[in-house]
């Protein structure tokens, strides 16, 4: 985790997207880029973005995915806005819900039970 420290901007890989590495990265600061694709493989980390409250790190292509990677490293100023926010808006996403997620469950276990 502490080579996360020495991160600016992760990467998101085509065309299996990052999972937990995106949640870690995010979790440490460092803003992942993602242009997701048609398949869930290639999902994982628009969706975590989206829900830790950054779909603006998301785009619809790889032109766009390379033009924002080039302007976020440019603007020093954003960058920094970003890392100190990253683990404050995770915390408060559904992705750390953890009780929610469990009433949730409880509650879909308590249906199967009664059918």
């Amino acid at each position: 985790m502490a080579a996360y420290g020495g991160i600016d901007i992760a990467l998101d890989p085509f065309p299996y997207s990052g999972g937990v590495t995106t949640l870690e990265a995010l979790w440490m600061g460092v803003p992942v880029i993602t242009c997701p694709g048609a398949g869930f493989a290639s999902r994982h980390a628009a969706s975590h973005l989206a829900n830790a409250h950054h779909p603006e790190l998301v785009t619809p292509d790889f032109a766009e995915y390379e033009a924002l990677a080039i302007e976020l490293a440019a603007d020093l100023a954003r960058l920094a806005g970003l890392r100190a926010c990253l683990r404050s808006d995770l915390r408060r996403s559904r992705l750390l819900d953890h009780v929610n997620f469990t009433r949730g469950l409880e509650a879909a276990f308590e249906d199967m039970v009664a059918a």
